[in-house]
């Protein structure tokens, strides 16, 4: 399947997800993505992660607005997911639950770098080098 297929298919999914929930869903995709293929460990392992971003957005954040922005940067792609609401509290984070660790355990296992930052609201980046494409 192709990277473009992958992020049609996530796109889709958060409108549905945040329709009638009171959170806004603002998405940025570039017209231009690369025609790469992409195998389905990576296409479930990103989905799973976006779907559990998204859920702990709908579930704690408090959030009215979330925004998903893939962008294309020199040495790969990045995709940011960010919310509007209280942040996540890293020292306060339960310490048997196994959301953020299984997050960053699938973007390891498929050489995604893996962010979660308190900024303004929760901020996840994800980021995949890729050479020239």
């Amino acid at each position: 399947d192709s990277l473009g297929n992958m992020i049609a298919y996530i796109r889709s999914y958060a409108l549905e997800y945040f329709e009638d929930t009171g959170v806004n869903c603002k998405i940025d995709i570039p017209e231009n993505l690369p025609n790469i293929q992409v195998i389905g460990e990576i296409r479930r392992n990103v989905f799973l992660v976006v779907k559990e971003a998204l859920n702990n957005i709908l579930k704690h954040a408090k959030a009215t607005e979330v925004s998903i922005t893939l962008i294309r940067v020199e040495d790969g792609l990045t995709l940011y997911i960010q919310d509007n609401g209280i942040g996540i509290n890293m020292d306060n984070i339960r310490r048997f639950g196994n959301g953020l660790k299984n997050m960053k355990k699938r973007m390891n296992d498929i050489g995604i770098e893996f962010k979660i930052e308190n900024n303004n609201g929760t901020f996840i980046t994800m980021h995949r080098k890729i050479a020239a494409f």
